[in-house]
C-alpha cells in the first residue's frame, strides 16, 4: 500500500503500518475471467472447508459489472455470495430492461416483462393506454395478444399506432436472433442509450457504470446461442438470489472496493487489476484521477 500510494504527488506524507501480523498477498494471472471466477471459487471452497465462514470472504472489484462471472460461478459451484452496496446484475435497471425484450419475444405470455418495457423508452403508453390494451383481452388471452389486436384494428390513434406497431414488429423480428444480437437489436432500434442517458440526469459516472453492465451483458449473452439457453441461466440466478435472501447475510461478500471501505474479513480476494479495469479508463487521461485510483 505504501509502495502504491507513493506514486501520488498530492499527498500528506504517511506510512501506514500494522501490529497484526497477516497473510501474504498472491498474485496470479488468468487468461479470461471465467478462469479467474473459477479459481477464486475453488480457493474460497478449500478456505471455507477449513473452517473459514463464507461471509469472513470477499471478492472485490472496481467496477459494478464484474460481479456477473462470480455469480454464475459461486452459483454453479453451490456457493452462497450476498451483494453488498448493490443490486445483483440482473436486478439492475438496463438489464432488466433489455432481458425484458428478450423474455417477451419468447414467452409472450410474460405479462410482467411487458409492462415493463412497453413503454421504455417513452412511446406515449401510459396508464390509460394500458388499460385499454387489456381491455380487449378475452378467455386467456395475453397482454401481447391483446396488443396486436390493438395493433391490426387500429384502436389507437396514429402517433401511438407507429410506435406499437414498430414496438410489435422488433418482438417478432428479435425470436430468430442469437442472445447477443437480439440485445444488440434491441439497443440500436429503441434509442435505448438515449434513454439511458436521460435516465442518468447528468451523472456521467452513473451512465459509464450502466454502459459497461450493457457491454457485459452482450458479451455474457454472446455465450448463448439460444434465446431459451440464455434466459434460462438469467431466471436460475434471480431465482437463487430469491431462495437465498433469509441466509445471504452469511454468504461470500461481493462489493466494489469503494463500497467496502473500513470493513475487515479473513480473506480478500481483489479480482480485475488489469490496465483500463482497475485503474479505470476513465482516470487515464487525468493524474488527478488516476492518483483517486491508488488512493
Amino acid at each position: 500500500a505504501n509502495q502504491v500510494i507513493a506514486q501520488n504527488h498530492n499527498r500528506v506524507d504517511k506510512k501506514c503500518f500494522s501490529d497484526k501480523q497477516g497473510g501474504v498477498v498472491e498474485l496470479h494471472n488468468f487468461s479470461n475471467e471465467e478462469e479467474e471466477a473459477r479459481w477464486v471459487a475453488s480457493k474460497i471452497r478449500i478456505l471455507h472447508q477449513a473452517g473459514i465462514p463464507y461471509d469472513q470472504l470477499a471478492v472485490l472489484y472496481r467496477t459494478k459489472f464484474c460481479s456477473l462471472s462470480f455469480e454464475q460461478t459461486f452459483r454453479a459451484w453451490n456457493i452462497a455470495y450476498q451483494m453488498m452496496g448493490g443490486k445483483g446484475f440482473f436486478e439492475r435497471k438496463e438489464i432488466m430492461d433489455l432481458v425484458g425484450y428478450l423474455s417477451v419475444a419468447q414467452f409472450e405470455r410474460d405479462d410482467v416483462s411487458l409492462e415493463r418495457i412497453i413503454n421504455t423508452p417513452k412511446r406515449g403508453v401510459g396508464p390509460g393506454t394500458l388499460k385499454k390494451i387489456a381491455a380487449l383481452r378475452q378467455g386467456q388471452m395475453s397482454l401481447m395478444d391483446a396488443l396486436r389486436q390493438a395493433v391490426r384494428e387500429k384502436v389507437l390513434s396514429a402517433k401511438l399506432y407507429n410506435g406499437l406497431r414498430a414496438f410489435v414488429d422488433l418482438i417478432d423480428d428479435l425470436k430468430n436472433m442469437s442472445p447477443a444480437q437480439a440485445v444488440s437489436e434491441v439497443i440500436a432500434r429503441t434509442g435505448y442509450m438515449v434513454h439511458l442517458e436521460e435516465y442518468a440526469k447528468g451523472n456521467q459516472r452513473d451512465l459509464t457504470t450502466r454502459q459497461e453492465n450493457i457491454e457485459q451483458l452482450i458479451y455474457s449473452a454472446s455465450k448463448k446461442t439460444t434465446l431459451p439457453d440464455f434466459l434460462e441461466e438469467v431466471s436460475l440466478i434471480k431465482e437463487d438470489k430469491k431462495d437465498d435472501t433469509e441466509e445471504e447475510s452469511h454468504g461470500v461478500k461481493l462489493s466494489t472496493i469503494h463500497a467496502s471501505k473500513g470493513l475487515e474479513y479473513r480473506a480478500v480476494f481483489v479480482i480485475g487489476c488489469e490496465e483500463k479495469l482497475f485503474p479505470h479508463w476513465k482516470s487515464m487521461g487525468s493524474p488527478a484521477d488516476l492518483e483517486e485510483e491508488r488512493r
